[in-house]
């Protein structure tokens, strides 16, 4: 009997326990998570504000700032008042704001006074006053960007992740592609996120409909420059290999005398390359050349490995004011400007 009892009993005291530890992991896993906030100092806003300016190439001598007192709260506030370039996208300044100081405490407020024009901005933390600035356009002034132009190769060897990662870049950067039978698709993707390619000729062209050598009748030739042409017809511009067997053959001159008026073809050399670099010699390297005031020409042909490398400074350099534009459209700016 007392073994029964002692059976029951340790029966009894496991199931209690078990009971326990069950509403213990209930309870954690139904817990509310609680989101840890950061919290900003009014001199770290000021701060943060300032370097954002900054980013957009708003120049020091364009800010006037005073230090005054709310009376609401006797509390002391920076305002601002900014001289700012026509050419700046206010959405973008105000986007890049949010982003820093979200989950933060701040609470922006924005008032456009004017469509892509005056605006008024306010910065709070927990209703106390910080920040105040007025964005004041000024049609005369711009921040004397660079025009720039950026072609990126070898798209088709990347997969579907790095592939949707580079189209999905905020600027309109370019693709070099080479004609094959399979690019319709790779076309249509491009097409599809607002970015343009240009057509490239190399060696490696070996699909029988596009492939141009010396060994070829004239009218293949002609046939396969014609096919090219109309498959890939959203662009003018032609980027062609000088170091490739193909531009050192005698068809070479057969080829530009036969593509129509109004293609633009440039050569390989002709375009910045950044040679093989360590990826920070790399990133100084292009920085110097969208700095340098002296260049005739801007445009930069890059690996698909080197444009990650900088793709952080091709977004820094397009906030500051620079352009950066379809390899067509930075020629025919340079035509206009002769």
């Amino acid at each position: 009997m007392n073994f029964k009892r002692k059976t029951i009993y340790i029966l009894l005291i496991t199931i209690f326990l078990l009971l326990v530890v069950e509403i213990i992991i209930q309870s954690i896993y139904t817990q509310k998570k609680v989101e840890v906030k950061t919290s900003f100092y009014p001199g770290e806003i000021n701060k943060i504000f300032f370097s954002s300016l900054e980013e957009y190439g708003i120049q020091k001598e364009w800010i006037k700032e005073k230090v005054l007192t709310d009376k609401d709260t006797d509390s002391t506030y920076t305002d601002y008042v900014i001289k700012t370039p026509s050419d700046l996208q206010i959405v973008d300044l105000l986007t890049s704001l949010n982003e820093k100081y979200y989950y933060n405490g701040v609470v922006i407020s924005s008032n456009e006074l004017k469509i892509n024009g005056d605006t008024k901005l306010t910065l709070k933390i927990e209703n106390k006053l910080i920040l105040k600035a007025y964005f004041k356009f000024d049609k005369d002034l711009n921040r004397n960007g660079q025009n720039i132009s950026i072609i990126v190769d070898g798209i088709e060897e990347l997969n579907e992740s790095e592939l949707y990662d580079l189209l999905d870049t905020p600027t309109n950067i370019c693709f070099s592609v080479l004609p094959s039978d399979d690019a319709e698709t790779l076309l249509k993707l491009i097409v599809k996120h607002g970015k343009e390619y240009v057509i490239k000729l190399d060696d490696d062209i070996d699909d029988d409909q596009f492939v141009l050598n010396a060994d070829q009748h004239p009218e293949k030739i002609i046939k396969s420059l014609q096919k090219i042409l109309l498959t890939y017809n959203r662009t003018n511009f032609i980027l062609v290999n000088n170091e490739s067997d193909l531009y050192n053959s005698k068809i070479y001159k057969f080829i530009t005398k036969n593509i129509p008026e109004g293609y633009i073809i440039k050569k390989k050399t002709e375009l910045i390359n950044l040679g093989d670099r360590e990826p920070e010699e790399l990133k100084s390297m292009f920085r110097y050349y969208c700095e340098k005031p002296d260049l005739t020409t801007k445009m930069f042909y890059l690996p698909t490995t080197q444009f990650f490398t900088v793709r952080n400074d091709v977004l820094r350099m397009k906030k500051k004011g620079n352009k950066i534009l379809s390899p067509s459209r930075l020629f025919a700016n340079q035509i206009e400007d002769q």
